[in-house]
């Protein structure tokens, strides 16, 4: 071969990335240990010797052409190995992100590594609810798009104060949002209350920010409540087996609930907590409260002590937090007082 031998043109064939996969057999006169070497290294599939038998070079072609063949076939299946890989991915990245949406940023890599139980659980949490005071008559002087503008704004408020304090939204509900401290990782009563705390000191000093450039534009106010409660109740999955939501039930919810929509009888106080929140608080002295006494809450047979969250004693009163890099105000920085309607 004039000007290139068959060694180099192996060689170069298998430094080609488009031919490398082809079958090569070096048909040679020589027989020499040294050139079947020098082929091995060039990257021969197979070696025949002159003079050689045709039945033997067809056989030896026909066991390269099966033996590309099944080595195409794994190519293959890697491909759609890969792209199944990139796909899973893909779908992991989406609930990760839509995770990160809805739990603090713990719950959301617990609950992707598999290790919470969605189901059948009694645990301590601590239950905040929140919502807009008089939002109906909010509703009917303002237009949609304007509802639904401040209504977003509120509810961002609402969510980066939560997982910043290490909670999760439950849910959203109109006007309102429920939220949850201890579930699906369990913690302390004290950690739960503390958080809980965190969380509305922190919506307030939002919202008290948010109020003050509605009121520079000339809109009016958003004016909220939140009420905060501690106990037991179940956590688990609830509803059907093709559409379900993780939610905690019990009667420490409906207590929550109820001291949330006491702040419309109580119009001084913007965040209320029963007596099981304030016991579970470990840092009591340091937490400035007004008792409003025993409340009759509505459908209860017995009343609920119930005390009003002024603010924090002096700053950095609630140690163990995670301060983290929330653009909310945090309540471990400053006083927040209640709100003047």
């Amino acid at each position: 071969m004039p000007g290139m031998n068959g060694f180099e043109v192996c060689r170069q064939i298998k430094e080609d990335p488009q031919l490398r996969r082809i079958p090569v057999i070096l048909i040679t006169a020589f027989s020499a240990k040294e050139d079947r070497i020098r082929g091995i290294e060039a990257g021969a599939d197979e070696f025949l010797s002159k003079p050689f038998d045709q039945t033997e070079a067809l056989a030896r072609i026909n066991i390269l052409l099966k033996i590309k063949e099944l080595d195409d076939d794994r190519q293959r299946v890697e491909q759609a190995l890969q792209k199944s890989y990139a796909e899973l991915d893909r779908h992991r990245q989406v609930m990760h992100d839509l995770l990160g949406r809805l739990v603090s940023d713990e719950v959301r890599e617990a609950l992707l590594l598999d290790q919470v139980q969605l189901g059948g659980e009694v645990k301590v949490v601590t239950v905040l609810f929140t919502d807009i005071r008089q939002f109906t008559p909010f509703s009917e002087s303002h237009n949609p798009q304007e509802v639904l503008g401040a209504l977003n704004d509120y509810f961002s408020i609402v969510n980066g104060a939560v997982r910043e304090a290490g909670g999760m939204i439950n849910k959203f509900g109109g006007d309102s949002a429920m939220a949850v401290f201890g579930a699906p990782i369990g913690l302390p009563p004290a950690e739960t209350a503390r958080r809980a705390l965190r969380a509305a000191l922190m919506i307030r000093a939002g919202i008290t920010e948010f109020n003050a450039h509605r009121v520079q534009a000339n809109l009016e106010p958003l004016i909220i409540g939140m009420g905060i409660n501690t106990g037991e109740v179940i956590t688990g999955k609830v509803g059907s087996e093709d559409r379900f939501e993780y939610t905690v039930i019990g009667d420490t919810v409906n207590v929550a609930a109820r001291v949330q929509s006491l702040t419309d009888q109580f119009t001084n106080s913007d965040i209320l907590i029963t007596e099981e929140t304030y016991a579970a608080f470990d840092e009591q002295k340091k937490l400035l409260v007004s008792d409003c006494g025993a409340v009759t809450l509505k459908g209860k047979s017995k009343s609920v002590r119930v005390y009003s969250v002024i603010g924090l004693l002096q700053a950095r009163a609630l140690p163990g937090v995670s301060m983290g890099t929330s653009p909310l105000h945090d309540p471990f920085e400053r006083i927040y007082p209640p709100r003047k309607t």
